[in-house]
C-alpha cells in the first residue's frame, strides 16, 4: 500500500537526516518555545495576538522548508533564499484562502434549519453537521493542494491547478498521509493542552509532530510528484 510506504519512508527519513535536521531546526524550535513562554506571561491584546500569529507563521515556514530541503535535497548546510521563504509563505496563505469557504459551508445546516430543510427536532445536531461539512471540505483541500508546499520549498513550484491534477489521482493515499495521520498524532497534544493544561509540553509535542508531518509530506512528494528528489542537480536547488 502506497500510503504505508510513504508514512514509513517519511518517519525513517527523519533518522537518516537527523544531524542536518538538528542543526537546522534547533534555533527556530527554541524560538518557537520561547514565543509560547513569553505569550503566556503577556496580557493578551489584539496587536500582541497578531505578532504571535505572524511569528508562528514565519517559524513554521522556516522549519518546514528546512525539513523539506534536508529530506528531499539532502542538504546538510541550510541556505534558504529569501524568494524560497516568501514563495513558501505565499503558497501556505493560498491554501488558507482556498480553505476559507469552509466558514460558509459550516453555516449551511443553519440555513437549512431556517428554511425548514432540517426538522426543528434535530436542531441540536446542526452545529455538529456544520462542523462535519467544514472538516470534509478542509480535508479535501489538504489532500488536493498540500503537495504544493514541498514543491515550493525546493524551488520546483507547481501551480495550484497542476497540484490538483496530480493529487486527484492519489486522493486516498494523500488523505491518509496528510489528513488522517495528522489528525491521529495531534490528539495527544490537544489532550495535554486543553485537558491537562500543560502548555509547554503540548507545544513541544506540536512541533515534533509538525516535523513528522513535514517528513511524511516530503515522502509523498517524492513518491507521487518527483521520484528523482535527492539526486537533483545542484543548479536546480537555487
Amino acid at each position: 500500500m502506497l500510503a504505508k510506504d510513504i508514512i514509513f519512508e517519511g518517519i525513517t527519513s527523519l533518522y537518516q537526516h537527523k544531524l542536518a535536521l538538528l542543526k537546522a531546526l534547533s534555533i527556530p524550535m527554541f524560538l518557537a518555545l520561547l514565543l509560547v513562554i513569553v505569550a503566556d506571561t503577556v496580557t493578551v491584546s489584539m496587536p500582541w495576538l497578531m505578532v504571535v500569529v505572524i511569528m508562528h507563521l514565519l517559524l513554521s515556514a522556516y522549519i518546514a522548508i528546512a525539513a523539506h530541503r534536508a529530506i528531499l535535497l539532502k542538504e546538510t548546510t541550510m541556505t534558504i533564499q529569501r524568494r524560497t521563504f516568501f514563495g513558501y509563505i505565499v503558497c501556505s496563505l493560498g491554501i488558507l484562502i482556498i480553505m476559507a469557504p469552509a466558514i460558509a459551508i459550516n453555516l449551511i445546516p443553519y440555513i437549512g434549519l431556517e428554511f425548514g430543510l432540517i426538522p426543528h427536532n434535530a436542531e441540536h445536531l446542526v452545529p455538529l453537521i456544520g462542523l462535519i461539512l467544514a472538516l470534509i471540505f478542509v480535508s479535501l483541500t489538504m489532500a488536493g493542494y498540500y503537495l504544493i508546499l514541498p514543491s515550493a520549498a525546493i524551488n520546483q513550484s507547481l501551480s495550484y491547478i497542476a497540484t490538483w491534477e496530480i493529487s486527484k489521482n492519489h486522493f486516498g493515499t494523500l488523505f491518509i498521509c496528510v489528513v488522517l495521520v495528522v489528525a491521529i498524532i495531534s490528539i495527544p497534544g490537544y489532550l495535554m493542552d486543553y485537558l491537562l493544561g500543560i502548555t509547554i509540553l503540548s507545544e513541544v509535542y506540536f512541533w515534533l509532530t509538525f516535523i513528522v508531518n513535514v517528513a511524511i509530506l516530503s515522502a509523498a512528494y517524492r513518491h507521487i510528484v518527483n521520484p528523482n528528489c535527492g539526486i537533483i542537480s545542484p543548479d536546480l536547488r537555487d
